[in-house]
């Protein structure tokens, strides 16, 4: 889990803080924010090998007023992702939509699916695809 923000000073998990399989972190600020404030927040979900399916679950703020935000799926390249129908709080967006301070440290090439939120609470469910690695064939030396 990766936070990044103007006024982001520290992140950490809370101990002993989990709802319904979430981990709760508490995100400290240089200082206090009224109005519109822009959260970048990164995670990766691991899935073992053999896994063909898999959930991403919407990271919701404490404690705010109104969360609104963007959600882009990126995969390995050996893994292919699909969708079958997003939920009803995620609808389907342009890379091009989402505001240039939110792609920062992401690349348009890797987004395989890009979201805007409409409701903070969501589950995604995607279908795993794993490809192997293309073996390279030697040739013999002359």
């Amino acid at each position: 889990m990766n936070f990044k923000g103007e006024q982001v000073a520290s992140f950490s998990a809370v101990e002993n803080a989990t709802t319904n399989g979430l981990q709760q972190w508490e995100v400290k600020l240089h200082r206090r924010v009224i109005g519109a404030y822009l959260l970048q927040v990164n995670y990766q979900v691991p899935t073992p090998g053999q896994v063909r399916e898999t959930i991403v679950r919407g990271v919701e703020a404490s404690d705010v007023n109104l969360q609104r935000g963007f959600v882009t799926v990126q995969s390995d390249p050996r893994l292919q992702v699909s969708v079958d129908s997003p939920p009803a709080a995620l609808q389907p967006a342009e890379w091009q939509s989402i505001p240039r301070a939110l792609q920062q440290g992401l690349q348009a090439t890797s987004a395989n699916f890009a979201y805007r939120l409409v409701e903070p609470s969501f589950q995604l469910p995607l279908r795993l695809e794993r490809h192997e690695a293309a073996k390279l064939a030697r040739c013999p030396r002359q």
